[in-house]
């Protein structure tokens, strides 16, 4: 992300200066600045990936609930599991 590496840059720039006070503190930069864009980001990117994926999701649970109602033998045969794995509890 360009964000992200401009900011690291700029932190690098004006605040490393050679010395090893510093060169420690820098390593925590680059995860610093990544939590806190995410951090900004997150509700509106998540709202986006929703959106995009709800026709999906919507599908999903359609079949999850057909397959919740279905015995444990209905649901071998349904997801075509063999019977090597038949526990016996049917």
């Amino acid at each position: 992300m360009g964000v992200i590496n401009e900011t690291v840059k700029s932190f690098f720039q004006q605040h490393n200066y050679g010395k090893a006070g510093t060169k420690d503190f820098m390593m925590h930069c680059r995860p610093s600045v990544e939590k806190f864009v995410f951090s900004r980001l997150y509700e509106r990117i998540y709202a986006m990936y929703k959106a995009k994926n709800a026709e999906l999701d919507k599908e999903y649970h359609s079949k999850r609930k057909q397959l919740d109602s279905l015995t444990r033998a209905e649901l071998r045969r349904a997801l075509k599991v063999g019977t090597l794995l038949a526990t016996g509890e049917d």
